[in-house]
This record gives structure tokens, C-alpha cells and sequence, in this order.
């Protein structure tokens, strides 16, 4: 299974609710790897235009995900922001499980920097 969340400096994924922020350029990015992407309903509004399949639980796939769930993951894909958001929602991961096997950086739409890591697991 894969896993794809947005975060801040500090791993948040949500405030009140709401996500920390969002950037078209990460969708954008998203469809070079992926030709269609699961989400649940809440995420629709990033994706309209792009191919995705609206989802109620998660199986085994490809998955854009604004929340946390107790899942194991061989893939986690972080796009971070790398700035500091207020959250009270944070990724649940222990990324000392996880090897990074790349990353890199691109310009946002809104944000001047976004990095991309992608990590496999390690560890279960």
C-alpha cells in the first residue's frame, strides 16, 4: 500500500479540521506517477479534473490521505511545505521504520518550496 500526505515543518496534517494548506503543483506532481488516485470525499476539491476514485475505507492501493490512519504503508510520499502551519493533527508514522530512497524540491504555486520525500518500510 501507498500513502500520500501533505505536512508542515513539524508533520502537521490539519488544523481544526482544515488542512495546513494545499498547492496545485503537488497534484500536479502527484499524476506524473499515478494515472488515477484514491481519496476519501473531503479531498475531491484538490483533485477536480484529475482522475480519482472517491473511496469510504482503504484496502490496498494508492492513497491521497488528510487524516490518520492506523495502516501500514511499503510506501509513504510526504510533500512537505517547509514552513510552519498551526495544527493539532499530526502524522501518526514513525518514520524511523522508513529509508528515504529520494528526495527533492519544486515550486509551488503558492509556496516557493515544496520537498518531495519517498520513503519505503524497513521495519514493520
Amino acid at each position: 500500500m501507498e500513502v500520500i500526505y501533505c505536512v508542515d515543518n513539524n508533520l502537521g496534517i490539519s488544523f481544526n479540521n482544515r488542512r495546513v494548506s494545499s498547492d496545485k503543483e503537488i497534484i500536479n506532481d502527484i499524476y506524473k506517477d499515478y494515472d488515477c488516485i484514491n481519496i476519501f470525499k473531503r479531498s475531491e476539491d484538490l483533485f477536480r479534473g484529475k482522475k480519482y476514485n472517491v473511496i469510504e475505507s482503504i484496502d490496498n492501493d494508492v492513497y491521497f490521505l488528510e487524516d490518520n490512519y492506523n495502516i501500514f504503508s511499503s510506501k509513504l510520499i510526504l510533500y512537505k511545505f517547509n514552513r510552519d502551519y498551526p495544527s493539532d493533527v499530526k502524522l501518526n508514522y514513525d518514520l524511523s521504520k522508513y529509508k528515504m530512497i529520494s528526495s527533492y524540491n519544486f515550486k509551488g504555486n503558492s509556496h516557493d518550496k515544496i520537498t518531495k520525500e519517498v520513503y519505503i518500510c524497513e521495519k514493520n
